[in-house]
């Protein structure tokens, strides 16, 4: 078998890997949506609501505030305005169970990138799954929840990798999680001190992107 035959049969696996995980997770979490968290269903009706009444709350007139993720009230309150769209508003936890399982299945991709470039050089395939089950086994529980935490925590992942890129935008999406889960303020400044001051990140870059 010359190199050039045995780089496509890997590149083959792999493909065929990534397809049927992410079949995997989209049929486990579709499989699954009816036991999700009760919190979910508060957020659908927040978000059902906001979207015909234009106020984010549980009940029309009552102030009162039931959810600290207005990121994820506003990306729900997005989806089913076209759901209510195309006459299908019933089925937002179904989406919200196929959104999730995507979600999970880039995150875990977009960690292993992290890692890759942390340490300098890739790691080999094995451990890069060892690493996706490892991930996917901690997000399984809040995304088959149907919340947002999966989300939040690919946002985060995603600005680190920016960073890790010297491309200052993952600021950005650093900062955007924090509209999703108002824990992760905590490791965001921290992240943010730590890259600062070991010049991964200029004083400058960063005051440009405010």
């Amino acid at each position: 078998m010359t190199p050039l035959v045995g780089e496509k049969k890997n590149r083959k696996r792999k493909i065929i890997f990534y397809l049927l995980l992410f079949v995997f997770l989209v049929f486990l979490h579709v499989s699954l949506y009816p036991y999700a968290y009760d919190d979910a269903y508060i957020h659908f009706r927040v978000a059902r609501k906001f979207v015909e009444t234009g106020f984010p709350y549980y009940n029309p007139g009552e102030v009162l505030k039931v959810s600290t993720s207005s990121g994820w009230v506003l990306v729900l309150s997005l989806i089913e305005f076209v759901l209510q769209k195309i006459h299908l508003q019933d089925s937002l936890p179904v989406v919200i169970s196929i959104f999730n399982a995507s979600v999970t299945f880039i995150g875990a991709i977009i960690y292993g990138e992290v890692i890759n470039s942390s340490i300098g050089h890739a790691i080999s395939f094995n451990k890069k799954v060892l690493f996706y089950l490892l991930f996917i086994a901690l997000m399984l529980p809040p995304s088959i929840g149907l919340m947002e935490t999966p989300l939040a925590i690919l946002l985060i992942g995603l600005g680190i990798w920016l960073i890790l890129q010297k491309k200052p935008a993952g600021l950005f999406f650093i900062s955007l999680s924090i509209y999703f889960r108002l824990e992760l303020i905590g490791p965001a400044l921290i992240l943010l001190i730590y890259l600062l001051f070991t010049r991964q990140l200029k004083w400058k870059d960063w005051m440009q992107q405010m």
